[in-house]
């Protein structure tokens, strides 16, 4: 973990992963510490989970694989037949990616097209970001169904079914109403 978010570090970084020698920006350890957080701070605004701009999401090497409507954005192993490196090696400011923020480091194209060459090797078990708006303090509340009335809740609040349910359930026996 990249002890601060400040971009020396990122560049940092980097230049250690290319200057160890060939290989070793496209293992999967590299892609989650330097090409990954790079779409996440870059790419994912635009696409991500929140939205996917021309159907693209840039999330997992899946997604990258299996592209959006123009079809996939990268070739494993062929960086030059990959548009997503065309895209960002663009001099062109209509054409390139990502629109705002200026144009990607060289080091960090080059970090791209090593790892494009090498056959973008990634975690097995990389899972896709979650959509924020799926999270459970954004869904409509339910209202739960009653579970069967038992007979000591029978003339009670609604809320006595759900405990009776419970307590049965463990196996305990009421003790009865309290005393005022």
């Amino acid at each position: 973990m990249i002890p601060s978010p400040h971009p020396v570090w990122r560049r940092w970084l980097l230049a250690c992963c290319l200057w160890l020698g060939p290989g070793i920006a496209g293992r999967a350890g590299e892609y989650e510490a330097v090409l990954k957080p790079l779409f996440r701070e870059r790419c994912l605004s635009c696409h991500g989970a929140l939205q996917q701009k021309a159907g693209l999401r840039l999330d997992t090497v899946a997604s990258m694989i299996r592209g959006g409507k123009h079809g996939p954005v990268v070739v494993p192993g062929n960086p030059a037949a990959s548009p997503l490196l065309v895209r960002v090696a663009s001099q062109d400011p209509d054409e390139r990616m990502p629109p705002d923020g200026g144009p990607l480091s060289a080091e960090q194209v080059a970090a791209l097209r090593q790892w494009i060459a090498e056959g973008m090797t990634a975690p097995s078990d990389e899972v896709a970001e979650a959509d924020p708006r799926e999270h459970w303090s954004f869904q409509r509340p339910v209202r739960p169904s009653l579970p069967p009335t038992h007979a000591s809740a029978a003339h009670g609040n609604p809320i006595d079914a759900f405990v009776a349910a419970e307590r049965d359930a463990r196996g305990l026996e009421p003790v009865g109403p309290a005393t005022p």
